[in-house]
Parts: C-alpha cells; sequence; structure tokens
C-alpha cells in the first residue's frame, strides 16, 4: 500500500508563489541574525545625515529668497544639476550591478527552476537592481524635497506626486543600465563583459568630472565676491536648462508642485519610465538562455594549454636585458588584469583635469614676473669683490616664459 504524500501546509493551496514573500523573508530573517548595534549606529548616522540636509537646505533657500525670483530660481537650477549627476551616476552603476543581478546570482537557478513565469523572475531582478543601485540615492533625496515643499507652503497634494517623481527620476536610469547590461551581454567578446563595463564606467566617470571641472567653478566664486557681479551670475545661473533630460522633467515637476502647479511633465517621465524598465523585463526575459550561459563562461578562465611565442613587443624588450623582460612581464599582467589596466584610464582623466584646473589658475601676470626675474636673476649673478656684481639684477622676462614656468610648477 503507497503511503499518501504529507498535505501541504494550511493556506497554502491555490496560493500563487510569492517572489517578493520570498525575499521578505530571506531579509528578515538576516536582520534577525545579524548585530542589532550594527544597525543601530547605521540609523543614528543616517537620522544625523537627514537632520543637515533639511537644515542645510532650508537655510540655503532663506538666503537665496532674499533676491526674489532669482535667487529661488538658482536653487531649482542647483535641484536641477544635481538630479542630472546622480541619475548619470546611477545609470552606470546600474549597468555594472544588472550584469550580476539579472545573470550571475546566486539564486537565478533556483528561481528560473520553480513554476514561476522568467517574466516574473526577471522583473524581480531589475527591481533588485534599483534596490541595489537607486534606493539610497532616492532615500536622501527625499527630504530635501519635502523640505522644498514645506518651505514653499506645498499642498498636501504635491508631497505623494514629489514621492513618485523621486521614484521615477531613479528608476528610468535603472532601466536604461539593465538593458545596457542586457546587450553588453549579447555584444562583448566573451570572457570580457565584466571589463567593457568597467571601462565604460570609469570613461564615463571620468568625463563627468573632467565637464564639471571644465565650468570653471572658482570663476563664479570671484564673480560672486563682487557685489556689482552677483545678481548678474545669479541671473545667468538661474536661466532654464534642457528640456530633453528625463531628470530635468523631474526636477520642473517637483519645483511647480512645491509651489502648488502641476506640471504636465510627470506624464512623459512615468511613461519613459515605465518603458525603459518594461522594455528590460521583456528583453531579459526573451535573451536569458543565452546571455546567461554567456555570462557563466565569462565568469570561468579558459585555459589554453597550448604554448605562446613571445610577441613582438616582448621581443623587443627583452634585448634590453634582465630588466626589459620584467617590464614585458608587467605590462602582460598589468593588461591581463581588468581592475589594473582601468586605472590608467582614471590617470588618463586625472592629468586631463589637472592640466584644465591649472590652466584656470587665477595668476597675477606682473607680480609673477618680478617674482620670476629676480630668482632668474639671483641664479645668474656672477660673484666678484664688487658690489654691484653682487647686488641683483632682475630681467625682463616674455610672457612665453611666464607661462611655460606655469605650466611646469603650477
Amino acid at each position: 500500500m503507497t503511503p499518501l504524500p504529507n498535505p501541504p501546509p494550511q493556506g497554502w493551496r491555490g496560493q500563487k508563489p510569492s517572489l517578493l514573500g520570498l525575499k521578505w523573508t530571506a531579509l528578515r530573517h538576516t536582520f534577525q541574525r545579524s548585530p542589532k548595534l550594527g544597525y543601530a549606529l547605521v540609523l543614528g548616522l543616517g537620522l544625523l545625515l537627514v537632520w543637515a540636509e533639511v537644515y542645510g537646505t532650508w537655510q540655503s533657500l532663506k538666503f537665496l529668497a532674499r533676491f526674489g525670483d532669482i535667487g529661488t530660481g538658482v536653487f531649482a537650477r542647483v535641484l536641477d544639476i544635481g538630479l542630472i549627476t546622480l541619475s548619470s551616476g546611477v545609470t552606470f552603476s546600474a549597468t555594472t550591478a544588472a550584469i550580476s543581478t539579472l545573470y550571475l546570482s546566486d539564486d537565478l537557478n533556483f528561481l528560473l527552476a520553480q513554476p514561476i513565469s522568467a517574466r516574473r523572475v526577471f522583473g524581480l531582478k531589475v527591481f533588485e537592481t534599483f534596490l541595489n543601485t537607486a534606493l539610497v540615492p532616492a532615500l536622501l533625496t527625499l527630504p530635501l524635497l519635502l523640505t522644498i515643499g514645506a518651505f514653499f507652503g506645498a499642498p498636501a497634494w504635491a508631497y505623494p506626486l514629489m514621492l513618485l517623481a523621486d521614484v521615477l527620476t531613479f528608476a528610468a536610469p535603472v532601466g536604461l543600465g539593465a538593458l545596457l547590461a542586457v546587450g553588453l551581454m549579447r555584444v562583448a567578446p566573451a570572457g570580457r563583459v565584466r571589463e567593457v563595463s568597467t571601462a565604460l564606467g570609469v570613461i564615463f566617470s571620468a568625463g563627468l568630472v573632467y565637464a564639471i571641472r571644465a565650468l570653471r567653478p572658482e570663476v563664479l566664486i570671484q564673480r560672486a565676491q563682487d557685489p556689482a557681479k552677483f545678481e548678474e551670475l545669479l541671473r545667468s545661473f538661474s536661466g532654464p536648462s534642457s528640456p530633453f533630460l528625463p531628470p530635468s522633467w523631474a526636477s520642473g515637476f517637483i519645483w511647480q508642485a512645491a509651489h502648488g502647479n502641476f506640471s504636465p511633465a510627470l506624464w512623459p517621465l512615468l511613461i519613459l519610465t515605465a518603458l525603459l524598465l518594461g522594455l528590460a523585463t521583456w528583453l531579459a526575459t526573451v535573451a536569458y538562455q543565452e546571455g546567461w550561459a554567456r555570462a557563466l563562461d565569462s565568469s570561468l578562465p579558459r585555459l589554453d594549454p597550448s604554448p605562446k611565442r613571445a610577441g613582438w613587443a616582448e621581443r623587443s624588450l627583452s634585448r634590453l636585458g634582465l630588466g626589459g623582460t620584467l617590464a614585458s612581464k608587467d605590462m602582460r599582467m598589468t593588461f591581463r588584469d581588468p581592475t589594473q589596466w582601468s586605472q590608467l584610464l582614471i590617470v588618463v582623466a586625472l592629468a586631463g583635469v589637472y592640466l584644465v584646473s591649472v590652466k584656470a589658475v587665477p595668476i597675477p601676470v606682473p607680480q609673477f614676473r618680478g617674482v620670476v626675474g629676480w630668482n632668474y636673476a639671483r641664479q645668474e649673478t656672477p660673484r666678484g669683490r664688487d658690489s654691484h656684481a653682487r647686488s641683483v639684477q632682475t630681467r625682463s622676462v616674455s610672457p612665453i616664459a611666464i607661462a611655460g614656468v606655469r605650466w611646469r610648477y603650477c
């Protein structure tokens, strides 16, 4: 007589498996087993950061409100630039995180083996990518937005819509980053997916730093010190931003909602975010089999037992002796490790930033010419008994020489 299987738990029959419930159970168990002192410390630091953010935002708005609409327009522009910068960083951090979340996560095999559609699984993975990359920026931005609404006396309906705009601002970059991750998994060479994503992230970060440095913020500070030019600076800085960027739509809607006006900029932001997240989920569902296989293949190194002959560069360096051989080995090891050759991109970016910064340093030419001429004459003064010979003989220095010394020593 065949024994009957154990009956399912009470209340289980007829219920669909919940991925969010599974994740919530795992999170609850992790929280129960973790030390509570660490969570209390993080909570205290977070509350301190929120207080500083609210206080700084309120004081900044009070100061800029003295200049009327021009001053508040400057804060609106700062909000716009901040959302653009944060969303840009979220885009490329989501690209790297989506590769691990969508294809290399440990529970992907388990979830795909369950009687759950792949679309739901990858929808959950896109949501995990949002939690990993965009949750912290969204939470840190929320007190600032609520402070803006409280300062301008926003109506009650504005606060939930401002929260929605905050979430959409960072959800759209997550969808775009997930799309880029799926594209890299299908286009990038096998075994080079993470390297390509790392290179793209480094190049973008360096370009962002270079662009900020190219704005020459020290010139803005110098103009702000002149009372006659301060109002002109505020008026030029409070101008409208680009109308084609989704963070600009969000900042415009938030600013209008804080003043009690409903802006239609929320609708294109909502539609674009839904399209990006839906397209990323659908594309990952359709292409997961090939992309997942390539990811697993790229995560394991391929060993080639065939001997490799020395290349042209290695043979050329070997002619220099032991030092050339070691240099060739170091170069080969550097370019083989993505964490090493990616630092070269950072060095190039920093060199560009330093050159732009040095070029922007305001140096008074007459005083600088006198200092350089005095040092130059002191080095070439002939030694003799005559007091004339021991006196300092200043020489005129051309502007070209000044520029050369400036680039060398500044």
